[in-house]
């Protein structure tokens, strides 16, 4: 990830705004700008581009010059930003007047005015005509977890064909690979389909666990630890885990990456980072991978008789679940179903009459959209 300026370096001759004295990126996507106006009143302490939507074509403000910054671009990750940048009348004028930086160690020092010390200064609020991820719906934010989980599992069947050239470090690499990415499939899954988590937290996670290990670019270091965890789990880890952070995420910029080792170490502390691993996990099955996930109706009773109860439960794993309404279904004779009349048929606990074949439909809204439909499977009562 790179935060790129394109400065246009002024006169106040040149273009009558405010004049800039500071200009520091002090993390990624983070600018601290400090703008005065004709009087010296500082206008602008700077901008937090952290939250704001990938935009792969630049969008530009509709205020001109008058924006600090005046387009913005966000594309692979990396933020370009264009400004134009009044210098004070005692400051010698940067040349060339035009110039572009690309900064990947923060803080790093772009513009200093005469006078000016590089001391941090408070962030201020973005440009309203820059887009927010918290103004994405819930179907968008849905569409960035899935394409990042997509793009995740590419990383993850490359990394477990790059590690069979590996054989003559250890055999059984390959193997071990393919272990750690299943454990780490499945808490992306779990997490996907936790309704309490934000879809763009999920989108970072994914994102983050297809970069690889905090290792990854030290291939030695990143073996050797492969190795001990081959020794200490023989057979895999018959747990859930994942290279990045896990706990305490309230926004996508807590997601960082870290080594399975430091996962590991807070096995059985209260901000333990291991799960439950389903022993028939299939990390090859990418049916859950939906931007609608699909609602799911189970019963209470499986083999219901006439006058028992049955009692029907809707999940949808994308939240928000309201307006719910029970219909159940008998079957007719030439297949068809048609929902039973009366409402003593619409109730969420229905008591069986007759015999015959039956089943639940739940219609309801949900975060992603609004009429959905979840149907339970068929049972028959003799």
């Amino acid at each position: 990830m790179s935060t790129k300026l394109n400065i246009n370096y002024l006169r106040v001759s040149d273009l009558r705004i405010g004049t800039i004295t500071k200009i520091i990126v002090s993390a990624d996507r983070v600018l601290e700008i400090k703008c005065h106006d004709d009087g010296g009143q500082i206008l602008n302490n700077g901008y937090d581009f952290t939250s704001a939507v990938s935009k792969p074509e630049s969008c530009e403000s509709p205020n001109g010059y008058n924006d600090l910054i005046y387009r913005y671009q966000i594309e692979d990750d990396d933020l370009t930003l264009w400004i134009a940048c009044v210098v004070p009348s005692d400051t010698k004028l940067p040349l060339p007047d035009y110039q572009e930086y690309t900064v990947n160690e923060f803080p790093t020092t772009i513009f200093l005015a005469e006078g000016t010390t590089d001391v941090s200064e408070l962030i201020t609020n973005n440009p309203s005509w820059v887009s927010e991820l918290s103004a994405l719906t819930y179907p968008e934010k849905q569409r960035r977890s899935v394409n990042q989980i997509k793009e995740m599992l590419i990383k993850k069947e490359e990394d477990i064909e790059r590690s069979s050239r590996t054989l003559d470090l250890n055999p059984e690499l390959p193997k071990h690979v393919g272990y750690w990415w299943r454990s780490a499939v499945a808490v992306i899954k779990m997490f996907f389909q936790d309704s309490n988590t934000d879809p763009l937290i999920v989108a970072e996670m994914a994102k983050q666990a297809a970069a690889g290990p905090t290792t990854r670019d030290d291939q030695l270091t990143l073996l050797r630890n492969l190795n001990s965890l081959i020794a200490r789990f023989p057979n895999g880890p018959d747990f859930a885990a994942v290279w990045v952070e896990t706990q305490n995420l309230t926004s996508p910029s807590d997601v960082r990456r870290k080594t399975m080792l430091q996962v590991l170490s807070t096995r059985g502390t209260a901000q333990d980072e291991t799960y439950d691993l389903p022993s028939d996990f299939d990390s090859t099955d990418e049916s859950w991978i939906v931007e609608n996930q699909p609602g799911i109706v189970t019963y209470d009773n499986d083999s219901p008789a006439t006058t028992e109860t049955i009692q029907a439960t809707l999940t949808d794993y994308d939240g928000g679940l309201r307006n719910v309404r029970y219909r159940w279904q008998g079957q007719a004779e030439d297949g068809t179903w048609s929902d039973m009349s009366g409402r003593a048929n619409r109730q969420r606990t229905w008591t069986i009459d007759n015999a015959g074949t039956y089943r639940c439909r739940v219609l309801y809204h949900d975060n992603y959209a609004d009429d959905q439909e979840a149907i339970g499977a068929e049972f028959t009562v003799s």
